[in-house]
């Protein structure tokens, strides 16, 4: 049952934080009087469809190393934890080790780069200024939000052998952030 709860709550601050983000693109992009379109040729936006199968294709990867529903759960945790400051509760719920083959091998946080691949793919061959501004507020949120909430979590739970896996791989980006 907690497994259920945990994917229904994810699915819905997913779905949520998505709604958000689109929101405060449109609403800046408004307020700030920029084009709804950037005019990108369409070669140029063709470009955009292999980054949104690339980003696909990462999420792909990491479900073959992390379960949907265990990635619901250690999500759940996190969120709760962040709203409730409950301790007590990350160990007994989290039962994964700590990951770091495929493509945790060259990212820490796999499914969040490819999100933004998603979101600047679908920028790129949409050719919307609003998911432009809305992949900018989602990596924002991401990097000095949700990842620091997470990695504190993880450096609680694996201790120096998270502190060993975080110097060796890179925060976001594969090879530069």
């Amino acid at each position: 049952m907690r497994a259920l709860t945990a994917c229904v709550m994810v699915a819905l601050f997913v779905c949520s934080m998505i709604c958000l983000a689109l929101g405060v693109g449109y609403s800046l992009t408004y307020l700030l009087g920029l084009p709804p379109s950037l005019g990108l040729p369409v070669p140029l936006r063709a470009l955009g469809l292999p980054i949104i199968l690339l980003g696909g294709a990462i999420l792909h990867w990491v479900f073959r190393y992390r379960r949907p529903v265990d990635i619901c759960t250690s999500s759940y945790v996190t969120l709760m934890r962040a709203v409730k400051a409950r301790r007590s509760e990350v160990q007994q719920m989290r039962r994964e080790p700590l990951i770091v083959r495929g493509p945790y091998r060259y990212t820490r946080n796999p499914m969040y780069f490819s999100a933004i691949l998603l979101w600047i793919g679908s920028w790129i061959a949409l050719d919307l200024t609003p998911l432009l501004v809305s992949t900018l507020f989602v990596l924002s949120v991401l990097y000095l939000i949700i990842i620091p909430l997470e990695e504190g979590e993880l450096r609680e739970i694996f201790g120096e052998q998270y502190e060993e896996y975080a110097k060796r791989v890179r925060k976001l980006i594969p090879f530069i952030l």
